[in-house]
């Protein structure tokens, strides 16, 4: 299978009951998966969001 089709890019969080979005200072989230390693499978995570007119 082709993970990097589908597993990779940019995720947007729309919907969620985690905490550090909950509380309305940290807006816009998304997760940016890119690929590692194959072998084993290995994905890298990059958190975005803004906060005070920044994105973090």
């Amino acid at each position: 299978m082709n993970y990097q089709k589908y597993l990779t890019g940019s995720w947007q969080i729309i919907g969620t009951t985690f905490n550090l979005w909950l509380k309305g200072d940290r807006t816009e989230p998304s997760i940016t998966y890119s690929i590692v390693n194959n072998q084993p499978l290995t994905l890298l995570d990059q958190v975005r969001f803004r906060k005070n007119n920044k994105m973090k």
